[in-house]
């Protein structure tokens, strides 16, 4: 009896260190997964001088990705169809670089994190593209081109850019959709990078989603429209986007 009890309590202490081991091995294994990244926003990449800086700066603290913004408000911060011109994008270039400045910045952050080991993820701001400021656009910005596809109040008037960070496009509008896949779909196809990350892929808040265009789609597809059912249709078509 003593022999069978001892077996028992060598056996249980057998169990028990197999389980703590596993736990040690998953622990290590989500500490050698752990990630250091920094968001960069678009003031900080308008000069190669700024880039030189912030590569050394995150190889200095270990910050192994890097989240560049490279569409800030609807504008370029790369050279739309660099090479590959499969996906149309013609946004313009960002106000904030110079113009007659040849400068790619995308395509240098690349460059200078060339074997550092720190990754490159595109930060894309998705629906809002314009600044508050109207007057730092270019004549062919969508906010000019394409007045038809920004999202309305319930009175169907255009969002004001001087509202929250700026004015939306509509989720609701099938041709914005469009736009952003293409944008998106050239910037992968033209740049290595290592990840894409996306901002403001909402609406601004429930007061807007009124655009007309979004509208006569959705009597299309709800034959009952009630408040609970345009929220729902409003929630795909972020969801579906």
């Amino acid at each position: 009896m003593a022999r069978s009890r001892a077996r028992f309590k060598r056996s249980n202490l057998m169990k028990n260190n197999c389980i703590f081991i596993f736990v040690l091995l998953v622990f290590s294994l989500h500490l050698a997964a752990f990630t250091k990244a920094v968001w960069v926003t678009s003031w900080d990449l308008t000069s190669r001088e700024k880039i030189d800086q912030l590569i050394k700066d995150c190889k200095d603290n270990d910050i192994d990705q890097i989240l560049a913004e490279i569409r800030y408000r609807g504008d370029a911060l790369y050279f739309p169809n660099r090479k590959d011109s499969t996906f149309a994008n013609r946004e313009p270039r960002s106000y904030l670089l110079a113009d007659s400045d040849n400068f790619d910045p995308l395509a240098y952050l690349i460059k200078k994190a060339k074997n550092t080991g720190i990754e490159i993820h595109a930060w894309i701001t998705v629906f809002v593209v314009t600044p508050r400021k109207i007057e730092l656009l270019s004549e062919d910005h969508l906010y000019f081109l394409h007045p038809e596809w920004f999202t309305s109040d319930f009175n169907g008037k255009r969002m004001d850019p001087d509202s929250y960070e700026g004015a939306y496009l509509d989720p609701g509008v099938p041709e914005v959709h469009l736009h952003l896949l293409n944008l998106i779909m050239d910037i992968i196809r033209n740049y290595q990078l290592d990840g894409i990350h996306f901002d403001y892929i909402r609406y601004p808040d429930i007061s807007f989603g009124y655009n007309k265009i979004a509208r006569t789609y959705y009597q299309f597809e709800y034959k009952y429209r009630d408040s609970d059912n345009w929220q729902l249709w409003k929630e795909n078509q972020v969801s579906n986007f």
